[in-house]
């Protein structure tokens, strides 16, 4: 598995590399050039000597040397060289050192022009020899310069032809070709030097780099479902892994809350089905007991029925909470007039104890939305069924409608007594009460639970707010009939 560690080093120690060989081979080309040209300025520093030492009188061209004052040119070990011709090719001088060989020279090269050549010296070694052509000094050069610049004559052209001499100097370039090999050395060592200590100190930095990052995998790798309630920290905040810390802390702590919301779940099931179950069994121990007693037996099957379907209405609640929750349900849209569903489910609950009673204002006997009825309906059964449990005797249900441009909100309203400020955050959590109703058989707790999900399938939202001792349930987000949905369809 590649690491961000790996990629990191090896493509920080490529990239530098590549600089690196850049550079040294910018630096070589440098040094080389650099070299040359000072050998190559040595060469026509001698070259210019010998020029200054030769004459010309009468058409006569001589070379006024001497071994003393240039021994370079009859050493015994690593001697230099040069020779001397006119133009027409007559020999002038050449060195001992030549013992009588010629170094080669270019006849064509223009006065004042001088040319640098490697070449194999007569003892095998290799060499570089500066060739120049000029005019020798002497009052005939001057005179024939003076009368061809005056007049152009052809004799005197011809004068300062004759007069012309090529001169070649030639020495061992071995030194020079040392001395490149030094440089290339140094910098190549000096690169693998750069190349090693870049090594050691890329691996120490992205380490160090890397560190939070290796922390924060620590602290993931060491999280399970027993730790769901410990946060990432991040020792140092840095910007790039803020973000991620931030997430996870944010998704453990949903995690959390699923866990333990499915935990309170599998215990609240447990205690919703072991009272009817309870029953059933108590109610089959006592009627095997007295068998031939029918008015007993008939009782005990009427509470028999009683606790099947407190189980069965439990069962089926949760049931269509997990379909809501899975999307698993289809939604029909058609219009539906919010006054018909509230009073057909006030008629199935009209024998609630208690004298409650139910009042609907005008705003909301014209609203009519487009809808599930079916969905719509359980999610007003579920609301007018929470108020009549919860609310005091001899008080009101009130329904009342607030009609926005797009949209409709639907307001139940009633008394309660019970709630607190507090218990608003809970009031959608599946098989929650307040205390003083934990012992109702007739609710499991999970009417607002199964109201919010069916809102959300419904694209509802519920907002709880409790005033004055009045708790109200909005329903916002009814589509009046006459818009059409965003994709103009009736289902989704």
């Amino acid at each position: 598995m590649k690491s961000i560690r790996g990629k990191l080093s090896r493509n920080l120690l490529v990239g530098t590399s590549l600089l690196l060989l850049i550079t040294f081979f910018f630096q070589e080309h440098r040094f080389r050039l650099q070299l040359e040209t000072d050998f190559d300025d040595n060469l026509l520093t001698k070259s210019k000597a010998l020029v200054t030492l030769t004459k010309q009188n009468n058409g006569v061209v001589e070379l006024d040397f001497a071994d003393e004052v240039m021994p370079e040119y009859d050493a015994a070990v690593a001697p230099e060289y040069f020779q001397l011709w006119l133009a027409n090719g007559e020999l002038v001088e050449r060195s001992r050192s030549l013992d009588g060989q010629d170094l080669p020279h270019k006849k064509d090269l223009a006065i004042g022009e001088t040319k640098f050549t490697d070449i194999a010296l007569r003892d095998g070694r290799r060499g570089r020899m500066a060739q120049l052509k000029f005019i020798p000094y002497g009052k005939d050069s001057k005179d024939a310069q003076r009368k061809f610049d005056a007049s152009g004559d052809r004799i005197e052209k011809r004068l300062i032809s004759s007069t012309q001499a090529h001169l070649s100097v030639a020495r061992e370039r071995e030194t020079l070709d040392d001395s490149l090999t030094s440089a290339r050395l140094t910098l190549g060592l000096t690169s693998l030097l750069f190349l090693a200590a870049l090594f050691i100190l890329v691996r120490i930095a992205v380490a160090k780099g890397l560190a939070p990052l290796r922390s924060v995998a620590r602290q993931v790798r060491a999280l399970n479902a027993n730790s769901l309630t410990e946060r990432i920290l991040s020792k140092q905040a840095l910007q790039e892994l803020e973000p991620v810390v931030t997430q996870l802390n944010l998704l453990l702590s949903r995690l959390e809350t699923s866990f333990d919301r499915e935990k309170r779940f599998s215990g609240n099931v447990a205690h919703e089905l072991r009272t009817p179950l309870a029953e059933l069994r108590s109610i089959a121990e006592i009627g095997s007991k007295w068998p031939n007693d029918e008015q007993l037996v008939r009782e005990f099957f009427a509470d028999l029925l009683d606790a099947t379907e407190s189980m069965e209405h439990t069962v089926s609640n949760l049931l269509a909470l997990a379909r809501c929750e899975a999307g698993d349900v289809d939604v029909l849209l058609e219009p539906v007039s919010i006054v018909e569903l509230v009073q057909d489910v006030w008629i199935q609950s009209a024998t609630n104890p208690g004298g409650r009673s139910l009042h609907i204002e005008d705003n909301v006997t014209t609203v009519i939305v487009r809808t599930d009825r079916n969905k719509a309906k359980i999610l007003v059964q579920n609301l007018i069924s929470n108020a009549l449990e919860y609310s005091p005797e001899n008080t009101g249900i009130v329904i009342a409608a607030q009609v926005h441009d797009n949209t409709i909100d639907i307001a139940f309203s009633n008394q309660s007594l019970l709630l607190e400020q507090q218990d608003i955050d809970k009031l959608f959590d599946r098989f929650w009460r307040k205390d003083a109703a934990r012992t109702s058989g007739h609710h499991a707790g999970l009417g607002l639970s199964l109201a919010r999900a069916l809102a959300d399938v419904l694209r509802l939202k519920l907002v709880p707010a409790l005033v004055n001792e009045v708790f109200t349930i909005h329903v916002t987000g009814f589509v009046p009939a006459g818009i059409a949905d965003a994709d103009g369809s009736d289902s989704v």
